[in-house]
């Protein structure tokens, strides 16, 4: 059986080439994007507030008012920085950007109407069910790119096991998840908290306690076994290492993040 640390280099990232025009202009495409979802999720709120048969009065007032309101949405978008961040990584704080832009561009469009250019009959019904409309569709777009690179991540690779549902093991697999590599696929948890068991974490069940770990790996069968409890005592890794002794696979230990940031790792 072979114990040996494992290095912080072994999940990184390897997404791939994207063209250098591409990324120069990145931002630019994004903010179009989001201009253009603008445009459509309008079109769906008159279309859905009128049953799919929108009245010519209300399809002219759609024209007349989408300038000014892409131009609000379009501002917003800047002011919360919409352009910026990988998909991939989406987090509630990219959602809620998302909700107070397009909520306070709303509110600015409509004062905008009502106080710039005197417009009084556009419905609220119509406004609400657009900003409803756009925050699902920028928010699915998100999480479509994240599910994308979840379902990549989860494929193939190394079946381990990882000891440890804690703060380490959640930062080790959602390092995974976030990994393009495919190197290593988490097949579940191992953890002396019982109440933990049961529960998942980024997808990953939580299999058992160190009691379990006889039935756990017959079941699963990991190519190795990922210990992820930086401050455990020594005679926990003896104890574990006993109790995977039978199976004769790999263990790896996470090092302290004091070894990480002295260099020692």
């Amino acid at each position: 059986m072979i114990r040996t640390n494992l290095a912080v280099t072994d999940f990184a990232v390897r997404a791939p080439a994207v063209p250098g025009w591409l990324l120069r202009y990145r931002g630019v495409l994004i903010w179009l994007f989001h201009v253009g979802l603008a445009a459509a999720s309008s079109y769906l709120a008159f279309s859905i507030r009128f049953d799919g048969s929108i009245p010519s009065r209300y399809l002219v007032l759609w024209k007349d008012t989408l300038g000014a309101l892409l131009v609000a949405r379009g501002a917003m978008f800047v002011v919360f920085r919409l352009y910026e961040g990988l998909w991939r990584y989406t987090s509630v704080r990219d959602l809620l950007s998302i909700l107070l832009s397009v909520g306070l561009s709303s509110v600015i469009f409509l004062a905008f109407l009502q106080e710039g250019v005197g417009v009084t009959y556009f419905p609220r019904s119509i406004l609400l069910i657009d900003a409803l409309v756009l925050i699902g569709l920028a928010g699915s777009v998100r999480l479509a790119a994240r599910a994308h690179r979840d379902l990549l991540a989860g494929k193939g690779g190394r079946r381990v096991l990882i000891y440890g549902a804690g703060d380490a093991g959640e930062a080790l697999v959602r390092e995974m998840r976030l990994s393009l590599s495919k190197d290593y696929n988490p097949v579940g948890f191992v953890d002396d908290d019982r109440s933990k068991v049961g529960q998942r974490i980024h997808g990953v069940p939580v299999r058992g306690t160190r009691d379990d770990l006889p039935r756990i790996m017959r079941r699963q069968r990991p190519d190795e076994v990922l210990v992820t409890i930086p401050r455990a005592e020594p005679s926990t890794y003896r104890a574990v290492v006993r109790a995977l002794e039978p199976f004769r696979v790999p263990i790896k230990t996470l090092p302290h993040l004091r070894e990480i940031l002295g260099g020692h790792v």
